[in-house]
């Protein structure tokens, strides 16, 4: 389906003007590489695409483990944005 359809999607989703990053997030039980290729297209489209890098998603059990995701996610947003010089979009997959 990729073969097929990603031409057409490179064709008209809209490019990165100046200096962009996105942080791609993978959906329940996914891991980087479920979101290898939407990283893939973004960085043909022009942007900086980075995946959240925590392994896979097991979902969230509790408040504490919910603030440890979410800072961990913070802190590579910050580091990313230091990086290029670009504010960052988080853009999640499910």
């Amino acid at each position: 389906a990729q073969l097929v359809y990603g031409p057409f999607v490179l064709g008209v989703a809209p490019r990165a003007t100046g200096a962009r990053a996105v942080i791609t997030l993978p959906g329940f039980t996914g891991d980087d590489g479920t979101v290898a290729p939407l990283n893939d297209a973004l960085r043909a489209l022009g942007y900086t695409a980075d995946s959240w890098g925590l392994g896979r998603n097991r979902g969230i059990a509790g408040r504490r483990r919910f603030e440890e995701q979410t800072g961990l996610i913070a802190r590579r947003a910050d580091e990313l944005a230091q990086r290029t010089g670009a504010p960052v979009a988080l853009v999640g997959h499910s």
